[in-house]
């Protein structure tokens, strides 16, 4: 970790504030939208834990309002059964909920 003062002159703030930027660096938007958009569901995994991995990528990409139906898109986009992706196509007031 690197510090802006000396060590007799630092105070706590400083320290958490070095230790954040160690332990969270900053997030390179394109790099955790490149996982977001190359998540597909696997082969015999559970919906409901490709849902879990969809909103947990989700939440580094600074998607603002746009998270919930990007997540959404993605779950459609992952629906093997050709028919079933098709329905839920049709439906223009599909939410994340539903």
């Amino acid at each position: 970790m690197t510090f802006e003062a000396p060590g007799y002159k630092r105070n706590l703030k400083q320290v958490m504030d070095a230790f954040d930027r160690h332990c969270n660096p900053k997030k390179n938007d394109s790099v955790e939208r490149y996982k977001f958009f190359s998540r597909f569901r696997n082969p015999g995994e559970w919906l409901e834990k490709f849902i879990t991995d969809l909103k947990l990528l989700a939440t580094t990409c600074n998607f603002g309002d746009l998270k919930d139906s990007l997540v959404r898109d993605r779950i459609i986009c992952g629906i093997q059964d050709k028919q079933r992706r098709e329905d839920l196509l049709k439906d223009p007031c599909l939410g994340l909920q539903r």
